[in-house]
């Protein structure tokens, strides 16, 4: 998160689906003596050197087709904390010619005509009731995700041969 104290990382792949909180940022508060548990959610977090994560979501039963809703957070160090700075759903017309009350694909807001509109709930959007075009979507994301290079964690498996390499560290 930049803030310059070490953070555990700990995923868990194999978590059934209902139960998809299997990624974990963790500190140590040194007041306390304790682990925190900064930021959980669906395993497969991106990080960006920025401060910024990408959150998939544990399930998509809606209207993106091949689209996976995510979050993105930002950690702030002021407050120590991970703050939500927005989550993207989106609608495929050619999953979806219509949403399930029946309504039409707004073909008029996909300026683009690649067939996807735009569900943001951030500040200054409407979420599901105002869809918005690719254009609209790609400014918002970039906010977050444009000149951030991302960061591949070390990861070590909890099993006898990772913890064997992790103690010689």
């Amino acid at each position: 998160d930049g803030d310059g104290q070490p953070e555990l990382l700990v995923r868990f792949e194999t978590a059934a689906m209902r139960m998809m909180m299997g990624e974990f940022v963790c500190g140590f508060d040194g007041e306390t003596k304790e682990l925190t548990v900064k930021l959980r959610g669906a395993p497969a977090f991106v990080y960006l050197d920025n401060g910024c994560v990408k959150v998939n979501e544990t399930h998509d039963q809606k209207l993106g087709g091949d689209f996976w809703p995510f979050s993105i957070v930002k950690y702030e160090p002021g407050t120590g904390r991970y703050e939500l700075a927005g989550y993207v759903d989106a609608w495929s017309e050619e999953d979806f010619p219509m949403d399930f009350t029946g309504r039409p694909f707004p073909k008029e807001i996909d300026a683009t005509g690649d067939g996807f509109v735009y569900f943001i709930e951030a500040e200054g959007f409407k979420g599901y009731d105002e869809p918005v075009g690719a254009p609209v979507y790609e400014e918002w994301l970039s906010r977050y995700m444009s000149g951030a290079t991302p960061i591949e964690p070390e990861w070590v498996s909890a099993d006898a041969q990772g913890l064997e390499a992790l103690e010689k560290q």
